[in-house]
């Protein structure tokens, strides 16, 4: 079976006729009927197809895939640091320091000028800025 499209001009024409005319009337069902039977698909294909026209489509950000607050390579750097310090640091059991506990430096403003000390817990928040 030929699957049928419903040409998005229609759809918006359909949609200006269906405003006039108040809901549950005989001439809306009607009109549906025509359009349906003129593009050779069923009733409940044209209500779909309408239902769909309204629905959001998901779009993607311009800057989709890369961090908001650091360019990738510092976000890069601060994500070798915490791995570093995992795998440098052991207690006298000879077990690694969890990377909650890890601490990295992270600048405090924009301009670099001054250091702040965060634990890699708190790092997730910073770069979901």
């Amino acid at each position: 079976m030929v699957r049928s499209t419903i040409p998005p001009e229609a759809l918006v024409e359909l949609v200006r006729r269906l405003v006039q005319l108040p809901h549950r009337s005989r001439e809306r069902r009607r009109l549906i009927q025509e359009t349906a039977q003129l593009y050779g698909v069923s009733s409940d294909t044209i209500y779909r197809a309408l239902r769909e026209r309204t629905k959001p489509h998901a779009t993607r950000r311009s800057d989709c895939g890369s961090p908001r607050v650091m360019p990738k390579v510092e976000l890069e750097r601060y994500c070798e640091l915490v791995a570093a310090l995992k795998v440098r640091t052991s207690n006298k059991k000879g077990r690694h320091l969890s990377t909650g506990n890890a601490s990295v430096p992270l600048p405090a403003n924009q301009n670099g000028a001054r250091w702040v000390w965060m634990r890699a817990s708190q790092l997730r928040g910073y770069f979901m800025k």
